[in-house]
């Protein structure tokens, strides 16, 4: 819009000179044949029609003279002009391409980076749950636990409990077979504690 506001009033003001000068062109040719006419004493010569007629004819020729200054005015005119609407038209094409490139290079980046956050968050099928360390939230990627058992597994651990093995595990939290089989390889137990004393000897 600021653009075509700004040709407009270009165009106008061009228009409004080449008026002025075709209207100074056509009384310049026009006085100048009268003086020609005045010198060489055509009208003295001449009945009144003839004399109409040598008035028509230069205001005619004046009026063609005008025209055609114009025209070869204008013409000028939008030739010098063109070059510049053609550097400016490619300047701000240019700034628009590096735009889009600049707009391109940051939309790639937070793509990369998105997926670069994607692939440093484990998902729940390969978060290998350590029952010595987790959260209540780990514990809960394991199937068959919800919010109830989480809390029981927690409250029991801070107490002190631990659990050694698969089976002592899905027995305590009521866990179904099929769960059993989905948790087993993703849970980590802490290794069971040696016994300090050796076997006692019966004498």
């Amino acid at each position: 819009m600021a653009s075509t506001n700004k040709s407009k009033p270009k165009k106008d003001d061009l228009d409004n000179i080449i008026s002025i000068i075709k209207k100074t062109v056509f009384v310049v040719w026009l006085c100048l044949f009268v003086y020609i006419s005045v010198e060489l004493s055509i009208f003295q010569n001449n009945d009144i029609g003839e004399n109409i007629l040598i008035i028509l004819s230069m205001i005619v020729g004046s009026y063609i003279f005008a025209i055609i200054t114009s025209l070869v005015l204008r013409s000028i005119f939008v030739s010098v002009e063109k070059p510049k609407t053609k550097n400016t038209q490619e300047k701000f094409d240019n700034g628009k391409n590096q735009n889009l490139k600049s707009n391109d290079l940051n939309q790639n980046q937070d793509i990369s980076n998105t997926q670069d956050k994607t692939t440093n968050i484990p998902s729940k099928r390969d978060l290998i749950v350590d029952l010595a360390i987790c959260s209540k939230e780990e514990i809960l990627s394991l199937d068959g636990f919800n919010a109830e058992k989480a809390e029981r597994f927690i409250k029991d651990r801070d107490n002190g409990k631990m659990w050694y093995d698969i089976d002592t595990f899905v027995q305590d939290f009521g866990l179904q077979p099929h769960e059993m089989i989905m948790i087993q390889d993703k849970i980590k137990f802490p290794d069971k504690p040696k016994n300090r004393y050796g076997r006692k000897l019966d004498i």
